[in-house]
Protein backbone atom coordinates (compact mmCIF):
# COMPACT_ATOMS: atom_id res chain seq x y z
CA UNK A 1 0.00 0.00 0.00
CA UNK A 2 1.30 3.67 -1.04
CA UNK A 3 1.88 6.36 1.65
CA UNK A 4 -1.27 8.01 -0.48
CA UNK A 5 -3.37 5.20 -0.15
CA UNK A 6 -2.64 4.86 3.57
CA UNK A 7 -3.39 8.69 3.85
CA UNK A 8 -7.20 7.78 2.33
CA UNK A 9 -7.62 5.40 4.87
CA UNK A 10 -5.57 6.22 8.08
CA UNK A 11 -6.67 10.27 8.04
CA UNK A 12 -9.04 10.67 5.53
CA UNK A 13 -11.65 7.90 6.74
CA UNK A 14 -11.99 5.94 3.46
CA UNK A 15 -12.59 2.43 2.91
CA UNK A 16 -10.66 0.04 0.35
CA UNK A 17 -12.60 -2.50 -1.27
CA UNK A 18 -11.93 -4.49 -4.85
CA UNK A 19 -14.73 -4.51 -7.90
CA UNK A 20 -15.45 -8.05 -8.44
CA UNK A 21 -15.68 -7.81 -12.70
CA UNK A 22 -17.04 -11.82 -12.12
CA UNK A 23 -19.69 -10.64 -10.02
CA UNK A 24 -20.10 -6.64 -10.46
CA UNK A 25 -19.98 -6.18 -7.21
CA UNK A 26 -17.78 -4.09 -4.68
CA UNK A 27 -15.76 -6.31 -1.94
CA UNK A 28 -13.37 -5.88 1.24
CA UNK A 29 -10.30 -7.45 -0.05
CA UNK A 30 -8.71 -9.94 2.35
CA UNK A 31 -5.38 -8.19 2.12
CA UNK A 32 -4.32 -5.04 -0.33
CA UNK A 33 -3.02 -6.68 -3.54
CA UNK A 34 -2.79 -4.82 -7.26
CA UNK A 35 -2.07 -7.33 -10.20
CA UNK A 36 -2.48 -7.96 -13.88
CA UNK A 37 -3.63 -11.51 -12.60
CA UNK A 38 -6.01 -11.22 -10.21
CA UNK A 39 -7.35 -7.38 -9.13
CA UNK A 40 -6.45 -4.67 -11.25
CA UNK A 41 -7.16 -1.82 -8.44
CA UNK A 42 -8.37 -0.90 -5.39
CA UNK A 43 -11.61 1.46 -4.77
CA UNK A 44 -11.72 4.19 -1.95
CA UNK A 45 -15.00 4.76 -0.19
CA UNK A 46 -15.49 7.02 2.66
CA UNK A 47 -16.81 6.05 5.29
CA UNK A 48 -19.65 8.35 5.16
CA UNK A 49 -20.93 8.26 1.98
CA UNK A 50 -24.06 6.50 3.16
CA UNK A 51 -25.59 6.16 0.03
CA UNK A 52 -22.45 4.05 -2.03
CA UNK A 53 -22.27 2.16 1.15
CA UNK A 54 -25.87 0.97 0.65
CA UNK A 55 -25.33 -0.16 -2.41
CA UNK A 56 -22.12 -1.93 -1.62
CA UNK A 57 -23.95 -3.95 1.68
CA UNK A 58 -27.08 -3.88 -0.55
CA UNK A 59 -25.08 -6.25 -3.04
CA UNK A 60 -26.00 -3.92 -5.65
CA UNK A 61 -24.00 -4.35 -8.95
CA UNK A 62 -21.95 -1.22 -10.31
CA UNK A 63 -23.41 -1.17 -13.30
CA UNK A 64 -27.11 -0.38 -11.52
CA UNK A 65 -25.45 2.88 -9.77
CA UNK A 66 -25.28 5.84 -10.99
CA UNK A 67 -22.63 7.71 -12.07
CA UNK A 68 -22.64 10.40 -10.02
CA UNK A 69 -22.67 7.41 -7.34
CA UNK A 70 -19.14 6.02 -8.98
CA UNK A 71 -17.98 9.13 -9.73
CA UNK A 72 -17.29 9.32 -5.63
CA UNK A 73 -15.06 6.15 -5.50
CA UNK A 74 -10.99 6.86 -5.75
CA UNK A 75 -9.43 4.12 -7.35
CA UNK A 76 -5.50 3.28 -7.37
CA UNK A 77 -4.00 0.31 -9.53
CA UNK A 78 -2.92 -0.32 -13.25
CA UNK A 79 -3.94 1.67 -15.61
CA UNK A 80 -1.60 1.77 -18.28
CA UNK A 81 0.16 -1.44 -19.60
CA UNK A 82 3.51 -2.04 -17.97
CA UNK A 83 3.33 0.36 -16.00
CA UNK A 84 3.27 0.43 -12.02
CA UNK A 85 -0.37 0.96 -10.32
CA UNK A 86 -0.91 4.78 -9.76
CA UNK A 87 -3.69 7.02 -8.77
CA UNK A 88 -6.25 6.40 -12.00
CA UNK A 89 -9.28 8.90 -10.72
CA UNK A 90 -9.91 11.15 -9.99
CA UNK A 91 -6.55 12.68 -10.87
CA UNK A 92 -5.33 16.17 -9.85
CA UNK A 93 -4.49 18.64 -12.38
CA UNK A 94 -0.51 18.31 -12.89
CA UNK A 95 2.34 19.74 -14.54
CA UNK A 96 5.87 17.64 -15.05
CA UNK A 97 8.62 20.09 -16.33
CA UNK A 98 11.12 17.74 -17.53
CA UNK A 99 13.86 19.34 -18.34
CA UNK A 100 15.59 16.89 -21.20
CA UNK A 101 19.64 17.11 -21.84
CA UNK A 102 19.42 19.42 -24.88
CA UNK A 103 17.74 22.25 -22.73
CA UNK A 104 14.90 22.07 -23.70
CA UNK A 105 11.52 21.38 -21.69
CA UNK A 106 8.78 19.14 -21.98
CA UNK A 107 5.79 19.62 -20.32
CA UNK A 108 3.24 16.56 -19.39
CA UNK A 109 0.26 16.48 -17.55
CA UNK A 110 -1.93 14.03 -15.73
CA UNK A 111 -2.91 11.96 -18.63
CA UNK A 112 0.37 10.51 -18.25
CA UNK A 113 0.98 7.57 -15.62
CA UNK A 114 4.54 8.39 -15.50
CA UNK A 115 3.52 11.68 -14.56
CA UNK A 116 1.03 10.93 -11.67
CA UNK A 117 3.58 8.76 -10.24
CA UNK A 118 5.96 12.04 -10.24
CA UNK A 119 3.74 13.72 -8.03
CA UNK A 120 3.13 10.77 -6.05
CA UNK A 121 6.64 10.54 -5.13
CA UNK A 122 7.69 14.10 -5.11
CA UNK A 123 4.57 15.94 -3.49
CA UNK A 124 2.51 15.11 -0.07
CA UNK A 125 -1.04 13.02 0.28
CA UNK A 126 -2.61 16.18 1.85
CA UNK A 127 -1.50 18.42 -1.40
CA UNK A 128 -2.81 15.72 -3.47
CA UNK A 129 -5.78 15.00 -2.19
CA UNK A 130 -6.58 18.45 -1.69
CA UNK A 131 -5.59 19.51 -5.80
CA UNK A 132 -7.76 16.06 -6.48
CA UNK A 133 -10.60 17.92 -5.62
CA UNK A 134 -10.08 22.09 -6.32
CA UNK A 135 -9.64 22.41 -10.10
CA UNK A 136 -8.10 25.69 -9.77
CA UNK A 137 -5.22 23.95 -8.32
CA UNK A 138 -2.37 22.44 -10.07
CA UNK A 139 0.50 20.58 -8.62
CA UNK A 140 3.55 20.99 -10.45
CA UNK A 141 7.11 19.41 -10.66
CA UNK A 142 9.87 19.92 -12.03
CA UNK A 143 12.80 17.25 -13.35
CA UNK A 144 15.15 15.40 -15.40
Amino acid sequence: MTSFERYLVDEKGYIMYILNMKTGKFEIPERHSISSISNLDQRYIHKDDKEFLDYINNGVRHTEMSQDVLSRQIVFGLSEYEKPPTLISPRPKIRILRTKEDGTVSVENEAYDDSMNVILEHISPEKIYFAMYNPKKTLIVKTK
